[in-house]
């Protein structure tokens, strides 16, 4: 068997450059999403948001009934004390985008009201209460006046509790439990 013009005589061989073109597809996926936070952090400065509005990384502990677990996601959108935009970057947007909505959704107190997922070419907007989209691209992304203008109507919640907050915590734990890979700074 020839795999990228190696011969691999044994199952050993084989197996060593699986885990090594693994490694080195997580590196760059991890590369790729450190330049899409760059490019976001600076989208979200244009689009008017200031210093202290911006957070990044920030911890939250979410619990189920058997597990527990620290979560976070690259930035969250915080104005008048108020978090309003939760941002997950990645290279993979379909499969993330229930990650971040089930961040907004459960993470926080209170729901984080707008979920995106973005590469730092395109972005996806949800919704986070209804989990559907609200638009797409890096232009749809609320700027400041928007986001004042969203927050002036719309009372904090929580996310009800039940069985669907619940399984959205299970959910979100899976995600944080699988390793996004994260840029090396």
């Amino acid at each position: 068997m020839e795999y990228e013009g190696h011969s691999c005589q044994s199952p050993e061989e084989r197996e060593k450059l699986v885990r090594d073109k693994i490694a080195k597809e997580d590196e760059m996926e991890a590369q790729a999403t450190g330049d899409s936070r760059l490019i976001i952090e600076e989208l979200l400065r244009r689009l008017g948001y200031r210093d202290g509005e911006i957070e990044s990384d920030i911890p939250f502990e979410v619990s189920t009934g058997a597990h527990s677990g620290t979560c976070s996601t690259d930035f969250i959108v915080k104005i008048g004390g108020r978090r309003f935009m939760g941002i997950k970057c990645t290279m993979a947007l379909e499969s993330r985008e229930r990650h971040i909505v089930s961040f907004c959704r459960v993470a926080d107190r209170m729901v984080i009201p707008v979920a995106v997922v973005t590469d730092g070419l395109t972005a996806i907007v949800v919704d986070t209460m209804t989990g559907r989209p609200l638009s797409e691209g890096l232009d749809s992304i609320p700027d400041r006046e928007r986001a004042l203008s969203l927050l002036e109507g719309a009372p904090e919640q929580p996310f009800p509790e039940g069985d669907k907050a619940e399984k959205t915590r299970r959910v979100l734990l899976a995600f944080e439990t699988t390793g996004c890979p994260r840029p090396r700074n």
